[in-house]
């Protein structure tokens, strides 16, 4: 291990819960017709992207799950196909059946047996509501790798990331030297920036390669094991 931070902390969605393979999968159920016609990693992008934006305009808000899945979806298909509100509750129930299936990628499960036999202390930071996300905790069966008492969710501290105020929290809460932490998410708003801002070692998770025209971040990684190299095996 080179020059490896004592904690390391997480997002979950799209980092250690591959949601894109649920997508596809709700996809190929509902949309077959539609399969050779779009890029589904491309529509997956554009699903996440208007979810996360739905998710923070409307937090705080009494609106009804449906409601918010309505948007969402229509939001993500607009030119590529007009939904009808039957189709949108198709759709969403099936992305929950196959997300609820969702396990650990092998990789990943790797990574975290790497870090608990060298001693590193692993946390969680995730945006979204207590239940749903600690939920996914278990499923996942992060709770063998992660202490239950060292997961950070929006809903349960009153800030939400990109809000810097939530990494301050934790650096507070668990005594952590920013310089010596290091962050692993997917998104350029809620975990690079802020964190790079606070002077984490901030890693993107960017399995679908995208391009960045900035880089508010100390390293891009496409998986877990190239990771694994960077942080285990690296000079």
């Amino acid at each position: 291990m080179s020059n490896l931070s004592p904690e390391i902390f997480f997002d979950i969605d799209d980092t250690l819960l591959n949601n894109y393979k649920a997508f596809e999968q709700a996809m190929m159920e509902v949309f077959p017709k539609l399969l050779d016609t779009v890029n589904i990693k491309e529509l997956y992008l554009k699903f996440r992207e208007t979810s996360e934006r739905c998710f923070q305009a409307l937090s705080g808000r009494k609106l009804p799950e449906g409601c918010m899945n309505r948007l969402r979806l229509k939001s993500c298909f607009l030119g590529v196909s007009t939904l009808s509100n039957e189709e949108c509750q198709k759709f969403v129930a099936s992305y929950k059946k196959y997300q609820t299936r969702l396990q650990l990628e092998e990789e990943v499960q790797s990574f975290l047996i790497a870090c608990q036999q060298s001693g590193v202390k692993l946390g969680i930071i995730s945006n979204g509501r207590i239940e749903t996300q600690r939920e996914k905790i278990k499923q996942l069966g992060l709770e063998a790798y992660i202490s239950s008492e060292r997961v950070v969710i929006s809903e349960e501290v009153g800030r939400m990331k990109p809000d810097e105020r939530i990494f301050e929290y934790v650096e507070e809460r668990f005594e952590l030297v920013p310089e010596n932490t290091i962050y692993i998410g997917d998104s350029l708003k809620n975990d690079m920036r802020p964190t790079h801002a606070r002077f984490w070692q901030s890693y993107w998770f960017n399995p679908f390669k995208q391009v960045s025209g900035e880089q508010p971040f100390k390293k891009e990684i496409t998986s877990f094991d190239e990771l694994s190299n960077e942080l285990f095996h690296g000079d």
